[in-house]
């Protein structure tokens, strides 16, 4: 009998909120972090994704974890930290965006320890 490779996508990285600057000023949080957005966008194209990185319990972390969930990517192998949110300020340059990131002791980079689990995925996308 053969065994065919579980379809899903498994995502590892960060997750962490852009600061997008407004005209009058203020700062918009928008969820981000190239991982997150990747599984997010592949469960919105109908592959299911995974997403295997560690989340805050803070509100900016549950706003990626609703952003996330209601893509309909597993969260299920997630790690979850009391450590803050990591933040990407975005800059608007003349030939670009400069992002400035704060993630110095966040929970964006503390990534759990899995033993099992994550075997079986047809693909992984690491970032």
């Amino acid at each position: 009998m053969t065994t065919h490779p579980d379809p899903r996508v498994l995502v590892v990285g960060e997750a962490l909120i852009d600061l997008i600057p407004a005209q009058d000023g203020s700062l918009t949080p928008s969820p981000g972090g190239a991982p997150a957005n990747v599984a997010a966008g592949v469960s919105r194209l109908g592959t299911g994704a995974a997403f295997a990185g560690t989340l805050s319990t803070d509100a900016l972390g549950s706003l990626l974890r609703r952003r996330m969930a209601d893509a309909g990517v597993d969260l299920s192998l997630c790690g979850e930290s009391d450590a803050p949110t990591a933040l990407a300020v975005a800059s608007p340059q003349p030939h670009g965006t400069r992002y400035d990131f704060h993630h110095h002791d966040t929970a964006t980079f503390r990534l759990a320890p899995h033993t099992g689990g994550l075997d079986g995925f047809g693909a992984v996308y690491v970032g």
